[in-house]
């Protein structure tokens, strides 16, 4: 790919807000509010880990310990995007984040449990479909 001079686009997530568009990629931390949204979403990983989330390995392509591995997966662009949603977004509004990718199927399951454990809906437009979770459940039936 390098010599062809090919590039691959990296996985983003967005969310807008009062007309201001907030990205967020994988592990970056360029966000004005990064300290609180990296606090938030350690709260988040524990809170849903306590209700049974456990990451899926699969899905972390780093060649390190698993433990590393893990800790990428929290990360993930979805992740970022749905602490910031769970901290501007009022309660009783829809959270709504775009990816310009496929969402993981990591991500796509800790998105079940935070809907669940923070009673929210959630909704996630990636490259495919529309995932509308809600109290635990995807409207794609799993089939993302």
């Amino acid at each position: 790919m390098k010599l062809k001079g090919v590039n691959k686009e990296p996985g983003y997530s967005w969310i807008e807000m009062n007309g201001v568009v907030h990205t967020f990629i994988s592990e970056e931390r360029s966000h004005p509010k990064s300290d609180e949204i990296y606090s938030k979403l350690d709260d988040v990983i524990a809170l849903i880990k306590e209700a049974g989330y456990v990451p899926d390995l699969n899905f972390s392509l780093h060649d390190i310990n698993e433990e590393a591995r893990a800790q990428s997966l929290f990360y993930h662009s979805e992740k970022l995007a749905i602490a910031f949603g769970l901290l501007c977004v009022p309660k009783g509004v829809p959270i709504r984040i775009y990816k310009n990718l496929r969402v993981c199927g990591d991500c796509h399951n800790a998105m079940k449990f935070v809907s669940r454990v923070f009673y929210r809906h959630i909704i996630l437009r990636d490259s495919n479909c529309f995932h509308h979770f809600n109290e635990g459940i995807c409207s794609c039936g799993d089939y993302w």
